[in-house]
Protein backbone atom coordinates (compact mmCIF):
# COMPACT_ATOMS: atom_id res chain seq x y z
CA UNK A 1 0.00 0.00 0.00
CA UNK A 2 1.57 3.51 -1.15
CA UNK A 3 0.16 6.41 1.20
CA UNK A 4 -0.53 9.74 -0.30
CA UNK A 5 0.53 12.20 2.20
CA UNK A 6 -2.91 14.65 3.38
CA UNK A 7 -3.15 18.11 4.58
CA UNK A 8 -1.41 19.08 7.29
CA UNK A 9 1.67 17.47 6.47
CA UNK A 10 4.16 20.08 5.94
CA UNK A 11 5.97 18.11 3.08
CA UNK A 12 3.19 18.97 0.85
CA UNK A 13 4.29 23.31 1.51
CA UNK A 14 8.11 22.47 0.54
CA UNK A 15 9.48 23.80 -2.77
CA UNK A 16 11.03 20.53 -4.71
CA UNK A 17 14.31 19.90 -5.76
CA UNK A 18 15.03 20.36 -9.79
CA UNK A 19 15.74 16.75 -11.25
CA UNK A 20 19.16 16.62 -13.40
CA UNK A 21 19.30 13.03 -14.09
CA UNK A 22 16.92 10.57 -14.43
CA UNK A 23 18.69 7.34 -12.46
CA UNK A 24 17.18 4.72 -11.83
CA UNK A 25 15.73 5.78 -7.85
CA UNK A 26 13.91 8.29 -10.24
CA UNK A 27 12.59 5.53 -11.96
CA UNK A 28 11.40 3.42 -8.99
CA UNK A 29 10.40 6.78 -7.30
CA UNK A 30 7.99 6.97 -10.93
CA UNK A 31 6.60 3.68 -10.87
CA UNK A 32 5.31 4.22 -7.05
CA UNK A 33 4.08 7.50 -8.23
CA UNK A 34 1.93 6.06 -10.84
CA UNK A 35 0.63 3.15 -8.82
CA UNK A 36 -0.75 5.87 -6.12
CA UNK A 37 -1.96 7.83 -8.95
CA UNK A 38 -4.01 4.40 -10.60
CA UNK A 39 -4.93 3.25 -6.60
CA UNK A 40 -6.79 6.43 -5.94
CA UNK A 41 -8.06 6.90 -9.45
CA UNK A 42 -6.21 9.95 -9.60
CA UNK A 43 -5.74 12.08 -13.33
CA UNK A 44 -2.34 13.19 -11.73
CA UNK A 45 0.02 13.10 -8.81
CA UNK A 46 2.84 15.28 -8.05
CA UNK A 47 6.13 13.55 -5.93
CA UNK A 48 5.46 15.58 -2.80
CA UNK A 49 2.31 14.03 -2.10
CA UNK A 50 4.19 10.44 -1.77
CA UNK A 51 7.05 12.67 0.64
CA UNK A 52 9.60 12.56 -2.21
CA UNK A 53 10.60 15.94 -2.22
CA UNK A 54 11.28 16.19 -6.21
CA UNK A 55 10.07 18.34 -9.17
CA UNK A 56 8.23 15.06 -10.84
CA UNK A 57 4.69 15.01 -11.97
CA UNK A 58 2.48 12.14 -13.42
CA UNK A 59 -0.68 12.06 -15.64
CA UNK A 60 -3.10 9.52 -16.79
CA UNK A 61 -3.56 11.05 -20.04
CA UNK A 62 -6.54 8.38 -20.79
CA UNK A 63 -8.64 10.66 -18.92
CA UNK A 64 -8.32 13.58 -20.71
CA UNK A 65 -10.10 14.53 -23.66
CA UNK A 66 -8.19 17.09 -25.65
CA UNK A 67 -4.84 15.74 -24.59
CA UNK A 68 -2.17 16.39 -27.76
CA UNK A 69 -1.98 13.53 -30.38
CA UNK A 70 -0.06 10.27 -29.45
CA UNK A 71 -0.69 11.28 -26.15
CA UNK A 72 -1.89 7.93 -24.78
CA UNK A 73 -1.92 5.92 -20.98
CA UNK A 74 0.62 7.42 -18.56
CA UNK A 75 3.02 10.90 -18.89
CA UNK A 76 5.54 11.51 -16.70
CA UNK A 77 7.13 15.09 -16.48
CA UNK A 78 10.02 15.44 -14.99
CA UNK A 79 11.30 19.03 -13.18
CA UNK A 80 8.50 20.45 -15.60
CA UNK A 81 8.20 24.47 -15.55
CA UNK A 82 6.03 26.44 -17.29
CA UNK A 83 7.39 29.01 -20.11
CA UNK A 84 4.31 30.51 -21.20
CA UNK A 85 0.68 31.00 -20.34
CA UNK A 86 -2.00 31.91 -22.83
CA UNK A 87 -5.22 33.47 -22.12
CA UNK A 88 -7.72 35.10 -19.57
CA UNK A 89 -7.47 33.09 -16.32
CA UNK A 90 -10.48 30.98 -15.56
CA UNK A 91 -12.48 29.11 -12.15
CA UNK A 92 -11.77 25.81 -12.42
CA UNK A 93 -12.92 23.84 -9.80
CA UNK A 94 -10.59 20.91 -8.62
CA UNK A 95 -10.35 18.21 -6.48
CA UNK A 96 -7.31 17.48 -4.81
CA UNK A 97 -6.17 13.82 -3.05
CA UNK A 98 -3.97 15.24 -0.91
CA UNK A 99 -7.22 16.90 0.33
CA UNK A 100 -9.97 14.80 0.18
CA UNK A 101 -13.33 15.69 0.56
CA UNK A 102 -12.59 19.64 -0.69
CA UNK A 103 -13.46 21.27 -4.09
CA UNK A 104 -12.12 24.52 -4.68
CA UNK A 105 -12.51 26.99 -7.47
CA UNK A 106 -8.57 27.64 -8.56
CA UNK A 107 -7.60 30.06 -11.39
CA UNK A 108 -6.29 28.77 -14.34
CA UNK A 109 -5.12 29.35 -17.78
CA UNK A 110 -6.82 27.82 -20.74
CA UNK A 111 -3.24 27.32 -22.38
CA UNK A 112 0.22 26.84 -21.03
CA UNK A 113 3.64 26.05 -22.50
CA UNK A 114 5.44 23.24 -20.22
CA UNK A 115 9.30 22.36 -20.74
CA UNK A 116 10.07 19.08 -18.92
CA UNK A 117 12.50 16.61 -19.04
CA UNK A 118 11.39 13.03 -20.57
CA UNK A 119 12.07 9.32 -19.03
CA UNK A 120 15.20 9.33 -21.81
CA UNK A 121 16.44 12.44 -19.66
CA UNK A 122 15.80 14.80 -22.89
CA UNK A 123 14.16 18.40 -22.81
CA UNK A 124 10.90 18.98 -24.48
CA UNK A 125 8.31 21.48 -24.48
CA UNK A 126 4.24 20.57 -25.11
CA UNK A 127 1.32 23.06 -25.13
CA UNK A 128 -1.50 21.86 -22.93
CA UNK A 129 -5.05 23.37 -23.50
CA UNK A 130 -8.07 22.75 -21.49
CA UNK A 131 -8.32 19.92 -18.77
CA UNK A 132 -4.50 19.01 -19.41
CA UNK A 133 -3.67 22.59 -19.18
CA UNK A 134 -5.37 22.95 -15.67
CA UNK A 135 -3.84 19.19 -14.53
CA UNK A 136 -0.44 20.65 -15.48
CA UNK A 137 -1.11 23.43 -13.81
CA UNK A 138 -1.81 21.83 -10.51
CA UNK A 139 0.27 19.12 -10.48
CA UNK A 140 3.32 22.15 -10.64
CA UNK A 141 1.44 24.12 -8.03
CA UNK A 142 2.37 20.66 -5.84
CA UNK A 143 6.13 20.66 -6.65
CA UNK A 144 5.71 24.35 -5.98
CA UNK A 145 4.55 23.52 -2.82
CA UNK A 146 1.23 25.29 -3.30
CA UNK A 147 -2.44 23.77 -2.63
CA UNK A 148 -5.66 24.48 -3.61
CA UNK A 149 -6.55 25.43 -0.18
CA UNK A 150 -3.60 28.05 -0.90
CA UNK A 151 -6.09 30.13 -3.54
CA UNK A 152 -8.96 30.10 -0.73
CA UNK A 153 -7.40 33.59 1.18
CA UNK A 154 -8.25 34.75 -2.67
CA UNK A 155 -12.37 35.03 -1.77
CA UNK A 156 -13.09 31.69 -4.10
CA UNK A 157 -15.79 29.41 -2.81
CA UNK A 158 -15.06 26.29 -1.20
CA UNK A 159 -17.35 22.85 -1.41
CA UNK A 160 -17.24 20.46 1.28
CA UNK A 161 -18.44 16.45 -0.39
CA UNK A 162 -19.84 13.97 1.77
Amino acid sequence: MITILTHPDERLTKYCMHVTVVTPEVRHEIIRMLTAMHMNNGIGLAAPQLGIAKRIIVINMDLIEDKPAKMEGNAVFIDPYITVKEGDTYLHKEQCLSIPGVTVEVPRYPEVKVAYTNLEGRREFIVARGLFAAVLQHEIDHIEGKLIIDYLNKGRPVDFLD
